[in-house]
């Protein structure tokens, strides 16, 4: 049974965060810069399912016959619920979907060596969720109940949260030199920004993204670089995701999705221009 508790007095939720930091598939959804979009900060604790896709789809560790697709579009369909709550989730999945999954479903071969050897997605259904409310300054502790009694995981939640404000903050002063390769010299990036203009003039292309990876090598432990970056750059959609042997760092201003009530909302930034505020403006704009 599921079991919702508000609180209205907390530590700030990163620093309960660095209690659950190194629990393995532990995720921190951060609105770290609480503007009208960063409403919500979310962690995800101790999943009871673990949907892992990468040269074969497991289940829990397990190698399933079916697909990763049909499984979870199955599950979804048998476990339907219903969130009336107005928070913004309390049971279901956090994950990711990688750009290979995306081209894979999208039937597109690579040109490109794959640089990474991480599963192209992973998606945990959460037992345990710790949610802020930015702008009601609340703070939900959920617990659904399927690793462990719902009451017994709230008391725990409480008690871990009450020793959290003695935690100092951490990251903050560590100091590692870094070593950073790129994929491009910076001709061969001159070259390939001639390229596109090339294109763009021709008419064969009217939008491109060029980006260039970086890999940054250092000393630095994982959730010590996040925590710097969440302080020097403050996002509404930032996160940090803890899978053991790899983890992802975010720290995004865009949305890429958001639905609800049959409306779908995105906010990209990249090659978009304001909104206009007349019809006239937006005729124009457009």
């Amino acid at each position: 049974m599921r079991i919702i508790e508000e609180l209205k007095e907390y530590p700030p939720i990163y620093k309960i965060f660095q209690v659950f930091k190194d629990e393995r598939y532990a995720v921190f959804l951060d609105s770290s810069l609480h503007n009208k979009l960063g409403k919500y900060s979310i962690i995800g604790l101790y999943p009871y399912m673990e949907l892992v896709k990468g040269d074969t789809f497991t289940l829990n560790g397990k190698t399933c016959a079916t697909s990763f697709e049909d499984y979870l579009r199955e599950y979804l369909i048998q476990n339907k619920d219903i969130n009336d709550t107005g928070l913004p989730i309390v049971s279901g999945a956090i994950g990711y979907f990688s750009y290979d999954y995306g081209i894979k479903k999208a039937g597109i071969t690579s040109r490109h060596e794959k640089r990474s050897n991480i599963p192209d997605s992973i998606l945990c259904f959460y037992d345990v969720f710790i949610i802020e409310d930015h702008r009601a300054n609340t703070l939900y502790l959920i617990a659904n109940g399927h690793r462990e009694d719902s009451r017994i995981q709230i008391e725990n939640l409480k008690e871990i949260i009450n020793n959290t404000y003695s935690l100092e903050d951490q990251g903050e002063a560590i100091s590692t030199k870094l070593q950073v390769e790129t994929s491009f010299t910076k001709a061969d990036y001159m070259k390939a920004i001639q390229k596109l203009i090339n294109y763009i003039t021709e008419g064969t292309i009217d939008v491109v993204n060029m980006t260039k990876q970086l890999k940054i090598i250092s000393r630095k432990n994982p959730y010590d670089f996040y925590n710097k970056l969440r302080h020097i750059n403050p996002s509404p959609f930032a996160g940090y995701f803890n899978y053991g042997d790899f983890q992802i760092i975010s720290a995004s201003p865009e949305r890429f999705l958001q639905m609800q009530n049959n409306r779908v909302v995105t906010r990209p930034i990249k090659g978009t221009r304001k909104r206009g505020t007349t019809c006239e403006e937006v005729n124009y704009l457009n």
